[in-house]
């Protein structure tokens, strides 16, 4: 499994005056200012949000950020403002790991999203290997 995301297509157009978010296209420098929205996992139905985070480094397919984020928060998009004060999509929190008492804060930038070539879903079935892997209570599992 080399993706954790979805395309989700809608079967009907959005409301003209619902505007979706547009992924940014270029890469933002370190220490631009960011947001981040999302639903906590212990307030599933209440969104909370960090105004005042900046990204971080990063390149490829993958970008720090200062972000809070909790649990819960996996797939929340980080937004920035475009040269046109226009609000984009910089990339999708991922990941959290400690870092010597101090979280490190992981997202997947826009631009490794955006140009992801779109595939058909893989098939599973009885006979698939599956193998998992994430971070829980701060140590990589597979």
């Amino acid at each position: 499994m080399d993706s954790d995301w979805v395309i989700l297509t809608l079967a009907e157009n959005l409301p003209e005056e619902i505007a979706p978010l547009k992924l940014s296209q270029a890469a933002a420098p370190a220490g631009t200012r960011a947001i981040i929205a999302g639903y906590p996992q212990d307030r599933a139905h209440k969104m909370t949000a960090d105004r005042d985070c900046e990204l971080g480094a990063g390149g490829g397919r993958m970008m720090l950020h200062t972000c809070r984020g909790m649990r819960g928060y996996s797939g929340a998009p980080i937004l920035v403002s475009g040269a046109d004060d226009e609000i984009r999509i910089a990339g999708i929190h991922v990941a959290m790991s400690p870092n010597n008492g101090t979280p490190r804060m992981f997202a997947v930038p826009a631009r490794a999203i955006a140009f992801e070539p779109v595939r058909e879903p893989a098939r599973m079935d009885e006979t698939s290997p599956v193998v998992m892997a994430g971070l829980v209570d701060g140590g990589w599992f597979e």
